[in-house]
């Protein structure tokens, strides 16, 4: 029962495959699975795997509250609508506040061993959402589910089971009684693990055999025969009954729903007036009863018969509409409030449609009830499948024409020359089927799929369904409003951080169109210190107009911000004076339409004192007003403490104190001391905390309170094995300058203006093309494409003279591969083959002078767990790519440019975590090195991306914050000096020339999500690093187009006249 999306076939439901994703918020690419389209009328119908969540009042339904309805609203959340296809709808769009359950669709059934099935890890527990750190507990869509639900706890969520191409273990499940209870037993144990609420069986269907789909490598078909009939109601009873059991070890009340097709061949062989006593609901999948499966024209979601027609057998036209199966049910004993209506959020068509009702009588057929074919392409697939927002765009299209059938109380879309017909419901029909419900005293609403209403804009359909099922009442927690509940006053005694002060009403103005991105935070020092920053960073996308900070699950701080959607936010909050002890912070980023909730930062003060400071916060952001808080504390600055002298050879724990140069300096990392490693230059190790005196006795006499006095101007070159200036292979690129601007150019038209080549800022030493991208995203078989933008009249032979131009200056011009959006793997020779052929024939047609490599999500992954050693790796995606670089730079001489353009999880990363080999970080972690490795001597230079990134580790395992000078020192180092791998000794990544190491930020605020560095500090950051290894080779930003746009080209301008100056 759910809407198929042909787009997305590349990866769903191949368990064996990672289907693997970055955890920053670009497009993400397409993904799903395609199922077999069958009419309702056939016995194999309801082709539409969404297992659509049904629940009605529960089965020991208590008295309802605001936190609980005395009706249901139900949405089925997509595992795979987090990709491109589904334009990115992650867990946290969800209006939670307009339901009271979220169906999590799918998992499946092992036939033989009746185990649960994710289908999806990445998406379903691997996923790390953008704003949350590596290792949260959080992961993939049910850790953010989990986590929203602590907002949210009046809403349930349930684990949905089966759907159209997963139903094939349930006959086997349900076989005998041990097989039911092992079943039962297995997806009790699976909801307990991921903190679920309940269980939704979506058996695609009961008493029908159905063959595999051979035309749908991803369908599984669904065994079926008589004797489920029987075996459905004892299956059912058997879950709910292990449910049960759990109940009593836990006191909770865990529900249990089915998604139950309504064709009346489907409710005969099956006893619905049975089984219902074992449901909380049943949820009816009232559409799909007619589509492009079949050649008759008929509504897909009818309320009622239009018997006037016989475009359909004389059942069909009868009974294949809500009314009637409603009763159906209502007749065989299932109480009202238990039957949950089901709600289409998608189309389903037809093309070369033909004849008709000639419904407004001007003597031309419209349409419906005529006959059509098939192959209506749709946004979600073939048969006209695309979501309620696209289709609704058609209504003002020319050509197209919206007829309603008063009868059935459903309307259609007609393109009478096109020949193409989508029958949907819209507002209308979704209001009478809400006023059904009511007059019927049914058990509420249910909808296939979430992302199928206008999301992006607020919605529409979730808008109407919630107001008539649920409203004014229901508040399943905290909806993110801001205005209610929080007086925003008051004080925080005691701690020395204020309370919010200020007016926390949300402003209403600005261009965003739904809820806001995900925020992260992170602190900006170390921990100990009593006074620190957190600074709020949302990527990229819808932004917030009130940001409140709380502190251990109290509101302390809150401040407005100005709405420029989509660029990125950022707002810090000062926390002053607090008293020693552990800390967490959570920000919450509201607007108009909702509110998101970022990780948590856990901060433990060590430097904190006792006596007589008041402390205060405070904030500062982009766009903002500053928002403020005070508290009063009863800590003081002043006392005694004891400690020695810092000496070589003395072990210091974590807490001990000591004295260097008149300064107290408290130890954050346990570290016996050797030269090298004195307090100041190694702010990793020690804080500094005050002026101190060490006398003869080692005892430390200090005043003044907890300011830290360290300026980290020692030495840049850390500790550990170097290797930098050992390398004699590849010699340097002659034909670049010795130090490079780099930068890449839009080759599209959105978010940024488009410009021309010839417009590009001259400063730019190299353009790099972004991107040329697989013609199927996800796809292994290296068929690639590439063509210039054409924005604005602009044309190919322009790009290429613009190229020569470009040449004729002495500036390069190199071809970007891949990208956020443009991730492939080469699963073959064949596609390494096709990879080489295409690549090269787009560097030999546009004169690129070389290839710059930036594959992110699942472009790149390694055995997970069986390839530690770098130096020979044996993962194909690794192998094969190496293979693929290598024969392209083959064709070229020694001046042609192989760059690489990691993110930070793809290189430095793997320092800590690599290649799958622990339990913390996936198989992708680190996968950059064993390439970079294996083609240094072809490597001109690695630009890796210092954004976009939460804190890594360096070389040293010092932790180390994107767009700091120490952070940006710290990661381009231990590219220079060699890094173990994974932790360990036996593996030694050897670091490359200075040459070889670009540094690279964003170019502007609206750029990245995090990252940005004044050019003041970004040059601070190059002389502390040239200082240490001469000949560091420049600089690298995204982007030329976001630099031009937001800062009218003084990044380049401003680096490159620093750049001038460096010998």
């Amino acid at each position: 029962m759910l809407v198929i999306c042909t787009q997305c076939v590349q990866i769903r439901l191949k368990s064996e495959v990672e289907y693997m994703m970055k955890i920053f918020p670009k497009a993400l690419a397409a993904v799903f699975l395609t199922a077999g389209l069958l009419s309702c009328s056939n016995g194999l119908s309801d082709p539409l795997e969404a297992a659509s969540s049904r629940k009605g009042a529960s089965a020991r339904a208590s008295t309802a509250s605001t936190s609980e309805s005395s009706r249901r609203v139900v949405g089925y959340f997509c595992e795979w609508g987090i990709y491109g296809a589904h334009n990115n709808y992650y867990v946290t769009s969800i209006p939670y506040s307009k339901l009271t359950h979220i169906n999590y669709a799918f998992v499946g059934l092992d036939p033989s061993t009746h185990a649960v099935q994710i289908l999806d890890p990445w998406a379903t527990t691997d996923i790390v959402y953008p704003g949350e750190s590596w290792d949260t507990q959080y992961k993939g869509n049910l850790g953010m589910l989990k986590k929203m639900k602590l907002e949210y706890p009046g809403v349930k969520v349930l684990i949905s089971v089966g759907g159209w191409t997963r139903s094939n273990g349930f006959h086997s499940a349900a076989a005998t009684a041990e097989s039911r209870k092992t079943t039962a037993d297995n997806l009790v144990a699976f909801m307990k693990q991921y903190g679920l609420d309940g269980i939704d069986i979506d058996w695609e269907y009961p008493g029908i055999n159905r063959d595999k789909d051979s035309g749908d490598q991803y369908d599984m078909g669904a065994p079926g025969g008589i004797e489920d009939k029987e075996n459905y109601t004892l299956f059912l009873k058997a879950i709910r009954e292990a449910l049960d059991a759990q109940e009593t070890t836990d006191g909770t009340h865990y529900e249990l729903t089915a998604a139950v097709g309504v064709g009346y061949d489907k409710i005969e062989v099956t006893n619905p007036g049975d089984y219902c006593q074992y449901l909380d609901a049943l949820n009816l999948m009232s559409y799909d009863m007619h589509g492009g499966f079949e050649t008759a024209i008929g509504h897909q979601a009818p309320l009622y018969a239009n018997t006037a027609h016989d475009t359909h057998s004389e059942l069909v036209n009868e009974r294949y509409n809500i009314d009637w199966a409603v009763n159906k049910f209502l007749e065989l004993g299932v109480p009202a409030e238990k039957i949950v209506v089901g709600i289409p959020f998608y189309s389903r068509g037809w093309n070369n449609v033909s004849g008709g009702w000639d419904v407004d009588g001007d003597g031309q057929a419209d349409g419906m009830f005529g006959t059509g074919g098939s192959t209506l392409a749709g946004t979600w697939g073939t048969g006209g499948q695309s979501p309620y927002f696209v289709v609704r765009q058609l209504e003002g299209t020319s050509g197209w024409t919206k007829y309603r059938d008063t009868i059935s109380k459903a309307c259609w879309l007609y393109n009478r020359s096109a020949k193409e017909l989508y029958t949907y419901d819209d507002e209308e029909t979704v209001r009478t089927k809400m006023d059904y419900i009511i007059n019927k005293n049914l058990g509420g609403a249910m909808y296939w799929e979430l992302d199928g209403d206008d999301w992006q804009n607020g919605y529409d359909l979730v808008n109407i369904v919630a107001d008539a099922m649920l409203g004014n009442d229901w508040n399943p927690g905290d909806t993110g409003s801001g205005t209610g509940g929080d007086s925003g006053s008051g004080s925080d005694t005691g701690t020395g951080s204020g309370s919010d002060s200020g007016d926390t009403t949300v402003p209403t103005d600005g261009p965003a169109t739904g809820i806001p991105g995900t925020p992260s935070i992170e602190q900006t020092t170390w921990n100990g210190e009593a006074t620190f920053g957190i600074k709020m960073n949302m990527w990229w996308g819808q932004n917030g107009t009130l940001v409140e900070l709380y502190e251990n699950g109290t509101k302390v701080q809150s401040a407005t911000l100005t709405d420029n959607s989509p660029s990125a936010q950022s707002y810090t909050f000062t926390v002053s004076g607090k008293s020693n002890g552990a800390y967490e912070y959570v920000a919450k980023l509201t607007n108009r339409f909702g509110t998101t909730t970022s990780n948590t930062v856990k901060y433990t003060v060590t430097q904190g004192t006792s006596g007589g400071s008041s402390g205060s916060d405070t904030g500062s952001g982009t766009g903002s007003e500053t928002g403020s808080g005070s508290g009063s504390g009863d800590s003081s600055g002043s006392g005694t403490v004891t400690g020695k002298a810092w000496t070589i050879g003395t072990y210091y724990a974590v807490g001990d104190t000591c004295v260097y140069d008149g300064i107290l300096y408290t130890c954050r990392i346990a570290n016996t001391a050797i030269a090298t490693w004195e307090p100041p230059a190694v702010p990793a190790l020690w804080v500094a905390g005050g002026a101190a005196t060490a006398d003869d006795s080692g005892n430390t006499n200090t005043g003044g309170g907890g300011t830290d006095n360290s300026n980290n101007n020692g030495s840049d070159t850390g500790t550990g094995t170097d290797n930098s200036g050992n390398n004699t292979y590849n010699p340097v690129n002659t034909e670049l300058p010795k130090h490079i601007m780099s930068s890449y150019w839009h080759n599209w038209d959105s978010g940024t203006p488009f410009i021309p080549l010839s417009n590009v800022d001259k400063d730019w030493d190299v353009i790099n093309v972004a991107f040329a991208e697989p013609v199927t995203p996800g796809s292994g078989n290296g068929q690639m494409k590439f063509s210039p933008c054409t924005a604005n009249g602009y044309t190919a032979q322009q790009f290429k003279a613009d190229i020569a131009a470009i040449h004729a200056e002495g500036r390069r011009v190199v071809l970007s591969i891949g990208g956020y959006e443009g991730y492939f793997s080469l699963d073959s020779t064949s596609a390494v083959n096709t990879f080489v052929s295409q690549i090269e024939g787009f560097i030999q047609e546009y004169s690129f002078d070389g290839i710059d490599i930036d594959l992110e999500q699942t472009s790149l992954a390694m055995n997970s767990g069986n390839d530690p050693d770098f130096r020979n790796p044996t993962s194909p995606k690794i192998v094969n790519m190496i293979s693929a670089i290598r024969q392209i730079c083959a064709k070229h001489d020694g001046n042609f440019i192989l760059s690489w353009a990691p993110e930070t999880f793809y290189l430095q990363m793997g320092h800590q975590f690599y290649a799958g080999l622990n339990g913390y970080v996936d198989n992708r972690s680190g996968s950059y090195i064993p390439m970079i490795y294996a083609l240094r001597d072809l490597t001109t230079y690695v630009q890796a991306q210092l954004y976009n990134s939460g804190s890594i580790m360096d070389e040293n395992d010092n932790v180390c914050y994107m767009g700091t000078t120490d952070g940006i020192v710290a990661m381009c180092r231990m590219l220079i000096k060699g890094f173990t791998v994974n932790g360990n000794s036996s593996y030694f990544f050897p670091g490359l020339r200075p040459d070889q190491v670009v540094i690279a930020v964003p170019a502007s605020q609206g750029a990245a999500g995090s990252g940005q560095i004044s050019n003041s500090g970004l040059q601070a950051a190059y002389a502390r690093l040239n200082a240490a290894y001469p000949g560091m080779r420049g600089f690298m930003s995204w982007s030329i187009n976001w630099d031009a746009f937001q800062n009218s080209n003084s990044f380049v301008d401003q680096n490159a006249s620093y750049l001038d100056t460096i010998d």
